[in-house]
């Protein structure tokens, strides 16, 4: 059975080569990647000879897979409270986001009925941004990342 050759950080090194003998005994390559290959009659460091032949595939294996999760998005939500009237939310959603007369107080009843609503969704620095604005209109809000 001829060697295997398996990527490797042994002793440490990363970027070089173990080579996995028939008995099962490992040699470390503390070549660079890329740096050639032995030819026959050359030595390693440590004396022993290299044991992958030239007519043999050598495999290096560099490149690390990622699996990237989907971004969630985070969530300004605004919380109901016993201080502020119904007419002043609707009012702080059309003034301070845009919202049509509909949508606030469709959210303004959310807020309401449900005691809470997202207002607003987007990257983490813009729900604070808007957070902090619902403070400053006195209203309770919060940020956290949709799931």
């Amino acid at each position: 059975m001829p060697p295997r050759l398996v990527a490797g950080h042994e002793r440490g090194r990363s970027g070089g080569r173990a080579e996995t003998t028939p008995e099962g005994s490992q040699r470390f390559d503390h070549a660079s990647p890329g740096a050639g290959e032995w030819t026959g009659g050359e030595t390693r460091d440590n004396g022993e000879v290299p044991i992958a032949a030239p007519d043999q595939a050598t495999v290096v294996v560099d490149e690390v897979l990622t699996v990237e999760e989907p971004v969630r998005p985070w969530i300004c939500l605004v919380w109901n409270d016993p201080v502020n009237t119904m007419n002043y939310v609707s009012y702080v959603f059309r003034s301070y986001f845009g919202y049509s007369r509909q949508k606030a107080e469709t959210l303004m009843l959310r807020v309401h009925n449900l005691g809470k609503a997202v207002v607003a969704e987007g990257s983490r620095e813009e729900m604070e941004t808007h957070v902090r604005a619902m403070h400053d209109f006195g209203l309770q809000s919060t940020l956290e990342q949709d799931s």
